[in-house]
């Protein structure tokens, strides 16, 4: 453990689903506070953005931290997040939009969960999580557009009605614990005789 006191800033993230799984703000900062309190760091700032992707940097509490890192240089060494997809999940977008800044005012990012350092290997370590995140991101998008395909093929409906319809739902299977499964299709708007009048004007 160093002797030095060191100062740092918080930032934390979450999405809904994080929020489910356990990842909450809450959880981020008691995590946050520990590995401070253990490495002699003084956390002089605190920045969260709730429900909000890391696939970029437009994100309101990490662009004001940007800005405080800024106005504040000297003054704050490091940036502690609880592991690297709270800051970011894409590695074109860390490495355009917030590693520089942080470089440039010579603040170093720290993880609660990972061995990321200034040291080109704690530098690789960064870039790799940061992959390794953008990589389950992509396998996510890529699963959701399959299962988009597949139920479109079996007929399924999956976005805003075109006018003159609306959203209508059909029996697929019955679950094991007696509950029905759904779709939605499309089915005519007969509301003032929408559909009609426009099968008319056509």
């Amino acid at each position: 453990m160093e002797s030095t006191q060191r100062n740092a800033y918080g930032y934390l993230r979450v999405s809904t689903e994080e929020q489910i799984d356990g990842a909450s703000l809450n959880n981020q900062k008691q995590a946050i506070e520990t590995y401070a309190k253990q490495n002699n760091i003084t956390m002089i700032g605190w920045y969260e953005d709730d429900g909000k992707t890391a696939k970029n940097a437009n994100r309101d509490d990490l662009q004001r931290m940007l800005l405080d890192v800024c106005l504040n240089k000297g003054k704050v060494d490091h940036v502690i997040v609880y592991n690297t997809s709270r800051i970011s999940r894409n590695l074109m977008s860390f490495s355009k939009d917030v590693g520089p800044i942080l470089v440039k005012n010579g603040v170093t990012l720290l993880s609660t969960q990972e061995q990321i350092d200034d040291t080109p290997q704690g530098q690789f370590m960064k870039n790799l999580m940061i992959s390794v995140h953008q990589l389950d991101n992509d396998i996510k998008s890529q699963t959701v557009k399959d299962n988009m395909k597949i139920v479109a093929s079996q007929g399924g409906w999956q976005s805003q009605p075109p006018f003159g319809f609306k959203i209508g739902k059909i029996q697929i299977s019955s679950q094991s614990n007696g509950k029905a499964k759904y779709r939605n299709i499309l089915v005519p708007d007969t509301t003032d005789m929408i559909s009609e009048k426009i099968a008319k004007v056509l």
